[in-house]
């Protein structure tokens, strides 16, 4: 799904009394906040437009403020924190044309906050694919140890001639380890 500039969508919504909103626009531009899954399914939209589509009258439920850098981001948000104010110097209307009231229960978080619960669910992902990838893991030397123990079985014989022959344990154990170990490599080869 892309979309380019001039192009007209349909967003739609669900309001916050649960009914389903949509509203036509016109692609005005397009941004890359240098990360993927924001990218795909972020859209920025007025503030009016914005209100249709939650049902919200006034205010808004989400204020992000971008920096330019994390460390811009770190010192305002200890600022705030460290006074526990937060100047809001533009307040948006009501339909009446007064001022609405200011915020007073809002929660104010840094990205660090807001991305924690992120890392976590892709540091449980990652562990789970670990557990995946060590039992694929046993399971493929399950049968890699099975198939080099049948393959001695069915060559006692020959295993015998060759200790005859003059070879050694030890040369008759490398000679197994070696048809094993080309067996393994092949065969990951071949399931890569």
């Amino acid at each position: 799904f892309s979309v380019k500039p001039g192009e007209s969508i349909t967003l739609t919504s669900r309001t916050q009394a649960g009914a389903i909103a949509a509203l036509d626009f016109t692609v005005a531009g397009l941004v890359q906040s240098g990360n993927p899954a924001v990218d795909k399914q972020a859209v920025f939209v007025r503030l009016e437009e914005g209100r249709i589509l939650t049902g919200l009258e006034a205010g808004f439920t989400d204020l992000f403020v971008r920096f330019k850098s994390t460390v811009l981001a770190d010192r305002w948000f200890e600022s705030i924190v460290g006074t526990g104010t937060l100047f809001i110097p533009l307040q948006p209307t009501g339909k009446d044309g007064q001022h609405a009231p200011t915020p007073t229960n809002f929660k104010i978080e840094s990205y660090r906050e807001e991305t924690k619960k992120l890392l976590g669910l892709i540091e449980v992902d990652i562990k789970a694919l670990r557990i995946v990838v060590g039992i694929l893991f046993l399971v493929a030397m399950t049968g890699m140890m099975n198939t080099t123990l049948i393959a001695v079985f069915e060559r006692q014989k020959e295993i015998g001639v060759l200790q005859a022959m003059g070879y050694s344990r030890r040369h008759t154990l490398l000679l197994i380890c070696c048809e094993g170990l080309l067996l393994g490599t092949l065969s990951a080869l071949i399931g890569v």
